[in-house]
């Protein structure tokens, strides 16, 4: 099962986004079973447990389960981008209309709505924002039972 974690955390980072993009989120994770994938301003692409994933973020804001995916082919592409760098140019060019796409880096939503491909109607990959994918998934409750 394939689940979007959204948080709203409360840090410089988190309320920058959510000022300059106007959602109630400011970074999302994607869940695979029980490891998250993410890309985050301190990490860039990495992979987690969900209990590491947890432990960092807390309980997530909300929770989007995202139907008719194959997991290995969306763990392949984030397994394919692991370690890149975190990309800096959104929080700049959203404001100010500028369409800038890095070759080299991804942030949160743009890896995973890259990742997630098939549920992306527009494939504008380099616009979509942490808010933006919730339209793509069914909310859900969030379950976590260690061991």
């Amino acid at each position: 099962m394939i689940k979007l974690l959204n948080t709203a955390a409360d840090n410089f980072v988190a309320r920058s986004i959510r000022n300059i993009t106007g959602f109630e989120v400011s970074h999302n994770a994607l869940q695979i079973n029980n490891t998250v994938w993410e890309s985050a301003h301190d990490t860039g692409v990495k992979c987690y447990t969900l209990e590491e994933w947890l432990e960092k973020y807390g309980t997530p804001h909300s929770v989007y389960e995202l139907r008719g995916l194959d997991e290995s082919i969306v763990e392949s592409r984030f397994k394919s981008i692991d370690g890149k760098k975190y990309d800096w140019s959104p929080l700049i060019c959203y404001p100010l209309h500028i369409n800038y796409i890095s070759k080299d880096r991804w942030n949160c939503s743009r890896s995973i709505a890259w990742a997630c491909r098939e549920l992306i109607p527009h494939k504008n990959y380099h616009r979509c924002l942490p808010g933006y994918l919730r339209g793509i998934g069914h909310a859900c409750e969030f379950t976590f039972s260690q061991g």
